[in-house]
């Protein structure tokens, strides 16, 4: 399979859409109170990082992660979108809510500030994944 770095570019940009409507419109204030986030920290900068330099590194990520997701999408000889995204949601349930769920079970959390943070970090990957493995597989 030959890997298409215009759908990867374009998953990879998805990433901050949702990521901008799921931490932000839909989980927003959820989200500030699982990881704890306090109104002086909500004003500066993540780290001393700019916004710019955190969304860029997201998109380099974002692309390692999808070339991978194409290679692995190829090696099951998906031949259309849906077979691809259904490989998607394969390492999505194999591979990431494993890891979120290892992740949450060692957060330093409340039994529920962890889990609420394990579904909503899952559900946020599983919409990726989708949208993923529908752009591999259509380009």
């Amino acid at each position: 399979m030959e890997i298409n770095f215009l759908a990867l570019l374009v998953a990879a940009l998805s990433t901050l859409v949702v990521g901008f409507i799921w931490y932000g419109v839909l989980f927003g204030k959820k989200w500030e109170v699982v990881v704890g986030v306090t109104e002086e920290q909500k004003k500066m900068p993540r780290g001393g990082k700019t916004m710019m330099a955190i969304h860029g590194t997201n998109l380099l990520l974002s692309v390692v992660l999808y070339v991978a997701l194409s290679i692995i999408i190829g090696s099951f000889d998906a031949i259309n979108a849906v077979q691809a995204m259904w490989v998607a949601i394969l390492v999505w349930l194999g591979v990431i809510v494993p890891m979120q769920g290892q992740m949450a079970l060692y957060s330093n959390k409340t039994k529920h500030l962890g889990w609420s943070m394990f579904l909503i970090n899952i559900s946020y990957q599983l919409i990726l994944s989708i949208i993923a493995g529908l752009l591999i597989g259509v380009w």
